[in-house]
């Protein structure tokens, strides 16, 4: 009976089939079955057999739902009511399979209504969802953790996708005082600063465009309308197939860490000032000594010392404040076409003292050709003097230096790199050493008696000077007393690139007819004073002042040509000096000269809108400052 209730089914519901090819097609050849009214099942093909394990003959005549012990959203009842009404019903339903397994299917009810004699029917095709909802309940269980952790976190963490934010946690709102609809999508940018907005989207939109980590910092608006400093670094999210989905990423907020960075920067600055004022009056008085000491030579030989002494000095405390710059990244070159081997030769020499010194064997081997490159002259000549004095410094007395420069590559230009090695004969570096070079406050030497000195930022500032002008900079050592290699990579321009003409030394200023009346203001007495000493040998007419009120006073009557004027007095500092002296009519038009232990580009850029003429930075080189007078003179 029950083979021809099925052959009768088949041939009656050919309409139907057709249908529930078209479905099947749609849902992906999904096993389909029919039932009547009262869910008993007249029709059960081969993608229902595979899919549930009974066979035709099992299934045809039992009531599906107790066959398949169906768990079914709503009761039964009311899904048929619903599909009578509507025709079609779709939804999802756990089955049970022969062997006793659970499957979770989505099942489409298609109503067939009566037609050419035969009773009403239900078609149904289902489709195996198991695998599916497994990962569905498994990434519903991990967006739980991620959110459960993500609100315990005391960072702003956001998720970010194809339209803008999805995402952000309770620190997130808590700070910003927001909603979560209200962040969603570009909802967020509300609470970046308008002044950080355009470049921090700008970081966003550049990273996006690689499918690379971002990284950036911005102000947000606190609930209390107060703008705080945050770090945000977001990882890109992919899916197993490799296409992009979006960022997740945490904001820190680093507004304490931005203050204490300036207050760090603030105190160097400070510190370098009070450490330079007593070594102006030194330097200073050797001077004197030199010109105007007995032609002794022990003496002498002393006095060469103290130079040398206070030159170091004055290089540690440029380096203290090199690291400031380093830390905050606000190193900058002057960029212009020139020829690198100008920069060497400068470098060589500034080193030569050092070398002499320590009776090191010095020799240096450059090209015929010009090595042209668009760099700051100033910067490299740093680089090279840096690597030469760290060469001196770790090298025992009577070792060898060697610094060789060519080119390197070929292009349409012709060779695209210039290649600059120093090498030496000196302590040499392990493995470890080798890798950590380049660190800030990495030395070689860690010993108790630390008798080679430095502050350890020396390489740390060559990696940086050189890395701004596209270049590379590596070490080399064959281990410990084999000596060390370093290598500087930089880019050439192509050949026939004319450099700019080098600037040529000072000449030696002749003080004949170049006589000046010059007024020192110091609160330091001994720097005033000494300075004038020097000053007047220098044949210049000279008075001094050691506070602001006695500086005006003094300048009144003695209606000085040039000012070198100390910024950092107490009281009536020297800007409060300046502004003064402008107010006297016969004053107007006086140079002044910053003469301070400031010397940050800061301080040079608020001196220069002060109205001053020059900056220099005490010590100050005494040549560098009779040339300036004699370049004043003109």
């Amino acid at each position: 009976e029950g083979t021809v209730v099925t052959f009768t089914d088949v041939t009656a519901l050919k309409q139907v089939e057709a249908r529930a090819r078209d479905l099947a097609d749609l849902l992906k050849l999904a096993p389909v079955l029919v039932r009547d009214l009262d869910d008993r099942i007249v029709f059960w093909d081969r993608g229902a057999e595979q899919l549930y394990g009974y066979s035709a003959a099992e299934a045809v005549g039992q009531i599906s739902h107790d066959l398949l012990r169906t768990t079914l959203p709503r009761p039964f009842e009311e899904l048929r009511a619903e599909l009578l009404r509507a025709g079609h019903w779709e939804g999802e339903m756990v089955h049970h399979r022969k062997d006793g397994s659970e499957i979770t299917v989505i099942c489409r009810w298609v109503l067939r209504p009566p037609a050419d004699g035969q009773p009403a029917a239900i078609l149904v095709a289902a489709a195996d969802i198991t695998d599916r909802k497994r990962i569905e309940v498994a990434l519903r269980e991990s967006e739980e953790r991620f959110r459960d952790l993500a609100d315990s976190a005391p960072v702003l963490i956001w998720v970010n996708g194809p339209d803008g934010c999805e995402f952000v946690n309770k620190s997130y709102l808590a700070f910003t005082g927001a909603t979560m609809d209200r962040v969603r999508g570009p909802g967020w940018s509300a609470y970046v600063h308008p002044d950080d907005l355009e470049w921090y989207l700008g970081a966003y939109q550049r990273a996006l465009a690689k499918r690379a980590q971002f990284e950036s910092q911005c102000r947000l608006r606190r609930k209390d309308g107060e703008y705080r400093w945050f770090k945000s670094i977001g990882l890109p999210r992919f899916m197993p197939d490799g296409s992009f989905l979006g960022y997740v990423g945490s904001s820190v907020d680093i507004t304490d860490v931005r203050e204490a960075d300036r207050q760090k920067d603030a105190f160097l600055a400070m510190l370098a000032h009070e450490l330079r004022n007593p070594l102006a009056p030194v330097l200073n008085a050797v001077q004197v000594i030199r010109l105007r000491g007995p032609a002794d030579p022990v003496l002498n030989q002393q006095r060469e010392v103290i130079e040398r002494q206070v030159g170091q000095m004055k290089r540690l405390l440029d380096d203290l404040l090199d690291v400031a710059r380093i830390t905050r990244g606000a190193i900058q070159v002057q960029k212009a076409p020139f020829d690198l081997r100008d920069a060497i030769k400068n470098a060589v020499e500034a080193a030569r003292p050092h070398m002499a010194a320590k009776k090191h064997d010095l020799r240096v081997s450059l090209p015929d050709e010009p090595l042209v490159l668009e760099g700051d002259a100033t910067r490299l000549t740093q680089v090279f003097s840096n690597l030469l004095n760290n060469a001196a410094k770790y090298t025992d007395p009577g070792g060898r230096v060697r610094l060789t420069a060519l080119k390197a590559g070929t292009g349409p230009g012709g060779p695209v790199e210039a290649v600059i090695r120093v090498t030496d004969t000196g302590v040499g570096m392990t493995p470890d050493m080798v890798a950590r070079a380049f660190d800030l406050f990495a030395q070689a030497d860690q010993s108790l008696d630390r008798s080679q000195g430095g502050l350890g930022i020396g390489l740390t500032l060559v990696r940086r000077l050189v890395a701004l002008h596209g270049g590379t900079v590596t070490a080399a050592s064959e281990g410990p007393g084999r000596g060390s290699e370093f290598t500087v990579r930089l880019p050439l321009l192509p050949t026939g690139a004319t450099a700019r003409e080098p600037a040529k030394p000072p000449q030696e200023p002749r003080t004949a007819g170049r006589r000046r009346r010059v007024l020192v203001v110091d609160d330091n007495v001994d720097s005033a004073d000494s300075l004038a000493l020097l000053l007047g040998i220098w044949e210049h007419e000279v008075r001094t002042a050691h506070d602001g009120p006695a500086a005006i006073q003094v300048a009144r009557s003695f209606r000085p040509e040039v000012v070198l004027l100390d910024l950092g007095m107490p009281g009536m500092n020297g800007y409060d000096v300046a502004r003064e002296l402008r107010k006297v009519p016969d004053l107007r038009d006086v140079e002044l000269v910053a003469l301070t232990g400031y010397g940050q580009d800061e301080d040079r850029k608020q001196t220069q809108e002060a109205g001053f003429s020059k900056h220099l930075t005490k010590p100050v080189d005494p040549e560098e400052l009779r040339s300036m007078l004699a370049d004043l003179a003109q």
